[in-house]
């Protein structure tokens, strides 16, 4: 290879890490947004119901920065371990 080319394909490599390391960023600092949000209104939930309403949403989001996990998936899964709770106590 020439040394024109290894430098050409060094900064195309670069300019891609770059951009998926923005990319990192922004998802991130959206989440962060997200959690102080609900946190918020953890604070100003008016009654348990809502307080408890706004906690399961703070544990979806705390889970969602996994990757492969979206709030359907958080859910169905919670849902699984729940009814496996119930199963245990009715015995």
């Amino acid at each position: 290879m020439e040394d024109g080319t290894l430098i050409l394909l060094l900064i195309c490599g670069l300019f891609v890490f770059a951009l998926v390391f923005c990319a990192i960023v922004v998802k991130i600092r959206r989440w962060l947004d997200d959690i102080k949000i609900v946190r918020m209104e953890m604070l100003r939930a008016d009654d348990w119901d809502e307080y408890v309403e706004w906690r399961r949403e703070y544990r979806v989001l705390l889970l969602s920065l996994i990757p492969g996990l979206n709030p359907e998936r958080i859910e169905r899964i919670r849902h699984y371990f729940k009814r496996r709770r119930k199963r245990k106590t009715k015995r």
